[in-house]
């Protein structure tokens, strides 16, 4: 089962703010632009969020670039999983690997870094008839003639597109637990087509995949948005569409020696409180037998066709005429609002 996407077209930098201060409506901040993409070997257009190690070593992936004869008619390349280090005298962006699937583009999601210390990550597209994948990217011993080393690239699992879902939501990392089972979601799949919440397994070399909770697209929701787990083993998640407006839901997994029970925690009811959530964050604020404050960003009608997006903390922000997609996941900082990883214009 292949699928038509179709992305909006932005120009992406990779930005840091600094200068933050407790009163941020008030006292201007400084942009820094770290690295601009070029389109080509370094990548172009990072549509989803980057991942740090513990020595300050970010990680992500761009949709476009790379290898430039991936070409399907659009931007060239099929993307690039990228590491991006401080150097001390500046920033400095490596190609680990590039994206492929024939002449396909794939729209690789952002990546995880696993208990081994290696990459995890997915793919929305590519795999067995175009449903995504998770792949594990490990560093190999040598570099390359160019002096650049790429890494291994080898896919766990290939989504079929049936019960097991199909494309794997690159909107948010995947999860992983104490025991090195990984979490995520898929955007669609499931016996309504409407998305699941799957758990990896590994066992002997291979991943077995397990599905959660395969949602109807009635009450519980559709169309996924990624996962977060809170301190009791609980999963929490967003749902784009359906529910009873029709403007997603947030939705909540709990487990148990017979399964796992959905339970939804908020349906979105557009004008509102918003519409379309994003991937949730959630802080660590509170009693752990209460529900944690959360948050996703949503987009809603606005006068003149225009989107606002929608934060549980914060002011709401205007965006452009249409709200670039994908959004990336919201970073929690200490102080009390959010930031994005990834800046979009």
């Amino acid at each position: 089962m292949t699928r038509s996407v179709r992305y909006c077209c932005v120009v992406v930098t990779l930005m840091i703010a600094f200068g933050l201060s407790a009163i941020p409506v008030a006292q201007a901040q400084t942009l820094t632009v770290l690295h601009s993409f070029t389109g080509g070997g370094d990548g172009g257009k990072p549509g989803a969020g980057m991942n740090m190690d513990r020595h300050g070593v970010f990680y992500g992936t761009t949709q476009y670039g790379g290898d430039l004869n991936c070409d399907n008619g659009g931007p060239a390349g099929c993307g690039v999983l990228f590491k991006f280090k401080n150097a001390g005298s500046g920033w400095i962006l490596t190609p680990l690997h590039n994206f492929h699937d024939g002449a396909d583009p794939t729209y690789p999601g952002e990546p995880t870094i696993g208990p081994n210390g290696t990459l995890y990550g997915m793919t929305f597209l590519g795999g067995a008839d175009s449903n995504g994948l998770i792949y594990n990217a490990t560093p190999l011993p040598s570099a390359t003639v160019t002096g650049i080393t790429f890494w291994n690239y080898n896919p766990i699992y290939q989504f079929t597109g049936g019960n097991d879902g199909g494309n794997p939501t690159r909107l948010a990392p995947l999860l992983f637990d104490a025991a090195g089972n990984i979490y995520g979601a898929a955007t669609y799949g499931g016996p309504m087509n409407s998305g699941v919440v799957y758990e990896l397994t590994p066992s002997g070399g291979d991943w077995t995949e397990t599905t959660l909770y395969s949602f109807t697209g009635g009450s519980d929701g559709s169309h996924l948005r990624g996962i977060t787990f809170d301190g009791e083993g609980n999963i929490y998640g967003a749902a784009a569409f359906s529910g009873d407006q029709n403007c997603g839901t947030i939705y909540k997994l709990t487990p148990s020696q017979s399964g796992w029970t959905k339970t939804t925690v908020h349906s979105f009811q557009s004008n509102i409180d918003g519409c379309w959530p994003g991937p949730l964050t959630m802080d660590t604020a509170g009693n752990s037998s209460a529900l944690p404050k959360m948050t996703a960003p949503t987009m809603t009608a606005a006068p003149f066709g225009r989107c606002r997006l929608r934060m549980a903390v914060g002011p709401s922000v205007c965006s452009t005429p249409f709200l670039p997609l994908p959004w990336a996941t919201l970073v929690l900082t200490h102080r009390p609002w959010m930031l994005p990883v990834i800046s979009m214009a």
